[in-house]
């Protein structure tokens, strides 16, 4: 009865369930709710994402504003002087705050904006110095990227082109000596070397006794086939292991067959023998590691070397097959084919000189196939090492492996044969008498015996060279004899060393007064070694060295240079020098010379051009030279005699050039005038630091203008933050920016973005 009660109520309750679920009142306006507030939050994300996007496009647009209005106020004195661009004394945040104020309007209530923009905080800094190199140089390459082109081509090439190649011969023929002298000196200098690495080697490979550890009597030859058994004993050599052998494989098999330990009467022999076997191995690995690393450390020092020494030979080879198929180096060529306007002139041929000189450098080369096999002996010398090296190692290996009677005496005599065959080979190559070493030894010593013909017939034109030395070094000292005009290069000195320690750069490198050598052929190898320089580097800046081209037309159109004329009363006395000279010396009359030479003092950088004219002067006088003593016999003669009528009439150059300010580019261009100042840009071509002309260069300008070039920034960068009140869901919003689809963030209910813009000039 109560089962059937409760299946019928069960029955009731089901039906009504059906019921229930099968009512539609009230199903619709759940459902319109549920999709309006779908749509509402949806148009509202919608409408602040739009509102929070131009806030965006407009802050990054303020931003711009500000910072190009910062960069507006540069610094006119600066600019209007050195055609350069700095950030003047204007405080950036007055700037910025103007622009503000235009930009973003103060709302009102009775307004009504869709981006109610409200501009939190902002900076700006100026950056980027001008003091910094790297910005100095890009305003320097800006404002010189067409002038300095046409001005060197029409002023400078134009003038030199001329006689480019004839001096590109005349310096081959007079240089040639001179270069090989220095590269066969450096060549030399190597093999002595390798000669000496590879003889402390081989005193490293017997200084290791590897043969007393090997076998006793290395140098008798054995067959290891019949090599005694001997009972175990003392352990010396390896040969003993070998020797040995049999007897401990034995007493080991006889004591492993053994059933009880007190059976085993061999125990102590066994380990004896062991001990013995490994403690030779031991030691004979160590040696010979030792030893290998200490051999081929020298021996690849040998090789190195070598390698060295063979790659200036084959340079001498070069140079000396260039001469003979009178081929100048490329400044040379680069200048005289420059597609410039030339001014007229023409020089004579060096054609028969230049063959003399190259016929008695030939023997200077040495043949390439000495080189072949002087490194083939080395690698077989450091071979044989490795290769000894690799067979104790194996023979440690075999030693380990035999242990426990698993080996066989042969294949340990074998192995200790191995050993020492190659140790008496190289023994036999490299040690003994009539090795290999000494014999390569000999051979350089006969070589180098070559080298007193030379040096006996560099010192003919000393003499002379010792009065010019005299005279040149007079007129170099005269900066002792004046005390004036100090504060302009002290002060100058300090604004450059302040730069130099703001950019983090080494010390500056000063060129120095070079002394005026008194051996002739020195002298006259430097000037005509100068000389190619001057001209390779022409033709660099021709071929490639545009910002060399721009910075060095930059500071001879912006700085001023000495006038030599005022030096002419200095030429004939230097007890009395008068006071104009004296006040004509200042930083302010001779910028120029101190940016390329960077000497502190009011004569010395102008002494150092000096210096430098005559060094150009001698190499062109000496190629003249060539030419009025092409009837002697001798090159080296003809080379000396050269040299003397060089330094002769560069010293009439020098003298002329403080009475006119002119000097006939050559004898033979005598309607080609240079300039004191057209030598200065020519020497900035083939020498001066980058580095250190542009510090110098910075120096002056703060001297010249007050304004200190590490404070003068050449890069703005403003940074605006910018809030703005969100309409609708800011909770949603600020999901949102956690999830990254935002690019700023959003706090209590306002959005924050920054911006940052910059300028450069």
């Amino acid at each position: 009865m109560n089962g059937t009660n409760v299946a019928k109520r069960m029955r009731k309750l089901s039906i009504w369930g059906r019921r229930f679920w099968k009512r539609q009142k009230g199903a619709v306006s759940i459902f319109l709710i549920f999709i309006v507030m779908v749509v509402f939050m949806v148009m509202t994300v919608f409408i602040d994402y739009a509102r929070i996007a131009a806030m965006e496009w407009r802050s990054e647009v303020i931003a711009q504003s500000a910072a190009r209005s910062v960069m507006s106020a540069f610094d006119p004195a600066l600019q209007q002087r050195y055609g350069l661009f700095a950030y003047g004394e204007t405080e950036p945040a007055l700037i910025v705050e103007e622009v503000l104020r235009q930009h973003v309007p103060q709302q009102s209530q009775s307004s009504f904006s869709w981006v109610q923009l409200e501009a939190d905080s902002h900076s700006t800094g100026v950056t980027r110095p001008l003091g910094r190199l790297e910005e100095f140089e890009h305003q320097i390459m800006e404002d010189m990227k067409y002038k300095a082109p046409v001005q060197l081509g029409y002023e400078i090439f134009g003038r030199m082109k001329p006689m480019a190649n004839a001096m590109g011969e005349a310096s081959q023929a007079m240089d040639l000596m001179q270069k090989l002298e220095k590269m066969y000196t450096k060549r030399n200098h190597l093999l002595d070397e390798v000669i000496k690495d590879q003889k402390t080697a081989r005193i490293a490979f017997s200084d290791a006794q590897l043969d007393t550890k090997i076998i006793d009597g290395i140098q008798v030859f054995y067959n290891p086939q019949h090599i005694a058994s001997n009972p175990i004993g003392t352990i010396n050599t390896a040969a003993d292991i070998a020797m040995q052998y049999n007897d401990y494989a034995t007493k080991y098999a006889s004591d492993q067959a053994a059933a009880k330990d007190k059976d085993k009467q061999h125990q102590s022999e066994i380990k004896e023998y062991e001990s013995g076997a490994h403690s030779i191995t031991l030691e004979l690995k160590q040696m010979s590691e030792y030893m290998k690393n200490r051999h081929q450390n020298f021996v690849n020092r040998s090789i190195t070397n070598l390698e060295e020494a063979r790659t200036i030979n084959s340079q001498m080879s070069t140079i000396v097959l260039q001469a003979r198929l009178n081929a100048p180096p490329p400044g040379y060529s680069q200048v005289g084919g420059a597609n410039v306007p030339t001014q007229p002139g023409s020089t004579a041929s060096q054609a028969d000189v230049l063959n003399q000189i190259r016929q008695s450098a030939d023997q200077l080369v040495m043949r390439d196939q000495f080189f072949i096999e002087y490194e083939r002996e080395l690698t077989q010398q450091k071979t044989l090492v490795s290769n000894l090296d690799d067979r104790i190692k194996g023979f440690s290996s075999l030693v380990g492996q035999s242990l426990g009677g698993a080996g066989t005496k042969l294949a340990l005599a074998q192995s200790v044969f191995n050993m020492a065959q190659q140790w008496k080979q190289y023994d036999k190559n490299y040690v003994a008498l009539s090795n290999l070493v000494d014999k390569r030894a000999a051979e350089l010593a006969e070589l180098k015996a070559k080298d007193s013909e030379i040096a006996r017939t560099k010192k003919a034109a000393d003499q002379k060279m010792m009065e010019a030395a005299a005279l040149l070094s007079s007129f170099t000292n005269l900066g002792n004899q004046m005390e004036a005009n100090k504060e302009g290069f002290t002060d100058v000195r300090k604004k450059v060393e302040a730069i130099r320690q703001f950019n983090a750069s080494e010390e500056m490198k000063q060129a120095g007064i070079s002394k005026p050598s008194k051996d002739a052929s020195k002298a006259s190898s430097e000037s005509m070694s100068f000389m190619t320089t001057l001209f390779n580097g022409m033709g660099d800046t021709l071929a490639s060295s545009r910002d060399r081209m721009y910075r060095n037309e930059y500071a001879f159109l912006y700085f001023t240079s000495y006038d030599p004329t005022k030096l002419q009363s200095i030429m004939t006395s230097v007890v009395n020098i008068p006071n104009s000279i004296v006040e004509s010396l200042g930083v302010h009359n001779q910028e120029l010379e101190y940016i390329l030479y960077g000497l502190d003092h009011h004569f010395s950088n102008i002494a150092a051009a000096y210096g430098e004219i005559f060094a150009a002067r001698l190499a062109i006088r000496t190629m003249e030279g060539f030419v009025e003593n092409r009837h002697l016999v001798h090159p080296l003669l003809i080379t000396a005699a050269a040299i003397l009528y060089g330094i002769t009439q560069a010293i009439l150059d020098m003298q002329l050039l403080v009475t006119v300010n002119q000097i006939p580019l050559s004898k033979y261009t005598p309607n080609i005038k240079l300039t004191y100042a057209d030598h200065l840009r020519i020497f900035m071509m083939a020498h001066g630091d980058r580095e250190d002309m542009m510090l110098r260069m910075l120096g002056l300008i703060h001297y010249n203008t007050g304004t200190d070039p590490t404070t003068s920034g050449t890069y703005a960068e403003t940074q605006l933050r910018t809030k703005m009140k969100l309409w609708f869901l800011p909770g949603l919003m600020k999901l949102l920016g956690h999830s990254g689809m935002l690019g700023g963030q959003v706090v209590n209910g306002k959005y924050e973005s920054s911006k940052t813009s910059v300028f450069s000039y």
